[in-house]
């Protein structure tokens, strides 16, 4: 056999052989390996499963994961091509990954090459009572909200299943609510006062969580469950009472804001023949229109909701009335200019009815006792203004015809095609505006001397 043959048979060979190696290398299963292992296979190709426990997303639309198995956590980096092309990833949910192994900043990354490489496996939230003993385990937890706190941290809350409950620390402020259906993920910790679950990432929420029921139909069917209801003395202690029964409760569950005659709600876990009650609060679904205030509700507890008609600030105190059909004064005392509330604001207010030169008041504990809803304003041209925008926030254009200034106020005449209108002011306005200018101004619609005016909330609205 001369040479040139045999070179021809050793390259068939060679080919032959590379052929097999490659058919062999796609076939065969990348080795799976611990990840505190990744730093003896540099370059090589090599299959890792763990539990996610931290998601960053870079806003070219790369993912960065963190994976975590028995020995050790390591990054996954989606970069975009791929991430385009998986499903959501979840913290909390395991992952299972084919990648090359490389090195980035002294730590070691497992590094996919195509969306066919991950896998990831939808777990199902863990039951409480097993998640509370899990320290330093990432997961998923489902339960009823309930016991909610707000303070500088952000909010905590206790989350229940039908079994067992665990605090949630957020660092995140109004996030939910007594009652909601809620899916986390967290980090169980440990702390001072027992396990807890730092929260990571929320992952489904539903405000629906609590059923609301009559007393007489609790220990039907076993979950949590919302009652309402007057709170009055019993033969044995405090009791909430709606039209079908009496609820006793046990003292330690009433804040002390809370007295005989109040407008409550409270969370009811029910298992079995086992009946608890977890909490009671004002009832915050019963706002009380402002027309059946009374005498009979004076030192009771009760929700009002209006806008804000009037603002007032003497020293540290500041006096509001209320509009909703009918006036009713809310004095906030130790507020002062601090309390961030302006005319059309929608306010609601959980206080004690109270008198103060034969009128009604309602007046908060402190600012707590109130939530503000900023006012809309509304487009009118000065000859469409009527008596049906009275108490509107409106926003109009006008010719300033006269200003009349006083010590600390002043009064403009705004001029439309056809009629005039009055701006009171209780500040002075600024140099520009003078007699003859164009202005725009927002404010809020009243009657003086029974005719219309504007009164601005202040300067901003005046342009």
């Amino acid at each position: 056999m001369d040479n040139r043959n045999l070179v021809r048979i050793s390259l068939a060979c060679s080919i032959a052989g590379i052929s097999v190696i490659y058919g062999l290398a796609q076939v065969m299963e990348p080795k799976g390996i611990s990840i505190n292992l990744l730093e003896r296979y540099p370059g090589s190709i090599v299959r890792i499963t763990g539990g996610i426990v931290d998601i960053r997303r870079h806003d070219a639309g790369h993912l960065f994961l963190k994976v975590r198995d028995e020995s050790g956590i390591c990054e996954v980096p989606l970069f975009r091509d791929v991430a385009v092309r998986i499903p959501n990833v979840v913290i909390g949910d395991a992952l299972q990954v084919i990648g090359v192994v490389e090195e980035y900043r002294d730590e070691y990354q497992v590094v996919p090459r195509s969306e066919r490489d991950i896998s990831i496996v939808e777990l199902p939230p863990v039951p409480i009572s097993r998640a509370r003993s899990m320290v330093g385990e990432t997961l998923k937890i489902r339960g009823i909200v309930y016991g909610v706190r707000e303070d500088g941290d952000g909010q905590s809350f206790r989350i229940g299943d039908l079994n067992s409950s665990v605090e949630v620390r957020t660092g995140r402020h109004d996030m939910v609510e007594t009652g909601y259906n809620v899916t986390l993920s967290g980090t169980v910790k440990s702390g001072s006062d027992g396990n807890y679950v730092q929260f990571r990432e929320l992952l489904d929420l539903s405000r629906n969580g609590t059923a609301l029921v009559g007393i007489s139909d609790l220990g039907e069917e076993n979950g949590y469950f919302m009652v309402r209801g007057e709170l009055l003395s019993g033969n044995t202690g405090p009791e909430i009472v709606d039209r079908t029964g009496r609820l006793p409760l046990e003292g330690e569950v009433l804040g002390a804001e809370i007295i005989e005659g109040d407008l409550v709600g409270a969370v009811i876990h029910v298992r079995g023949d086992e009946l608890k009650v977890l909490e009671v609060e004002m009832d915050k679904a019963g706002i009380l229109p402002l027309d059946r205030l009374e005498e009979g509700l004076v030192g009771k507890t009760v929700r009002i909701q209006g806008m804000v008609i009037s603002k007032f600030v003497s020293g540290k105190n500041t006096f509001l009335t209320l509009h909703n059909g009918t006036d009713v004064e809310v004095p906030l005392f130790g507020t002062g200019e601090d309390f961030n509330v302006q005319l059309g604001d929608l306010l609601t207010v959980s206080g004690r009815v109270g008198v103060y030169r034969d009128k009604l008041q309602v007046v908060p504990k402190d600012p707590s006792g109130t939530s503000v809803e900023p006012g809309r304003v509304v487009d009118r041209e000065i000859d469409e203004l009527s008596n049906e925008d009275l108490f509107s926030l409106v926003r109009t254009r006008g010719r300033v015809t006269s200003i009349k200034r006083y010590a600390s106020s002043a009064s403009l005449t705004l001029s439309g095609e056809s009629r005039r209108i009055r701006a009171y002011l209780t500040f002075q306005p600024r140099g520009n505006v003078t007699v003859g200018t164009e202005i725009e101004i927002i404010g809020m619609v009243k009657s003086y001397r029974d005719e219309l005016e504007i009164v601005p909330r202040g300067p901003e609205d005046l342009g």
